[in-house]
């Protein structure tokens, strides 16, 4: 049972940074509200958001490949935290990204090696 487990958090984990990172890309005025504010003195802050796309279609890629699970699982619980600790004022749309940090935080647990 628990490699079935450890399969359907990285499936969800992996769907999730996929959507993400697609949908900013389409439809970047619905995320771009969630960047730093201060990354746009250095980058416009779609290019940010592009860059940050792909760095979430790696992860995705990384998470649903199986390997080094716990490291890839690790990266993703840092990413979500990261998410939600930059936009609290925004918790009430960030909580399922905390949630979701829990739940890689739990394949990281899983998946480490004794």
């Amino acid at each position: 049972m628990k490699k079935e487990a450890e399969i359907l958090l990285r499936l969800a984990l992996g769907f999730v940074f996929i959507y993400a990172a697609v949908s900013s890309i389409l439809n970047p005025s619905s995320w771009i509200g969630f960047l730093p504010s201060g990354l746009s003195a250095v980058w416009t802050a779609e290019n940010w958001l592009i860059l940050f796309s792909l760095c979430e279609m790696v992860l995705a890629v990384w998470i649903l490949s199986g390997w080094r699970v716990f490291w890839s699982s690790l990266t993703a619980t840092a990413v979500l935290f990261a998410i939600v600790l930059i936009n609290l004022a925004t918790f009430d749309i960030v909580f399922r990204d905390l949630a979701l940090g829990i739940a890689a935080m739990s394949l990281a647990a899983m998946s480490r090696e004794a």
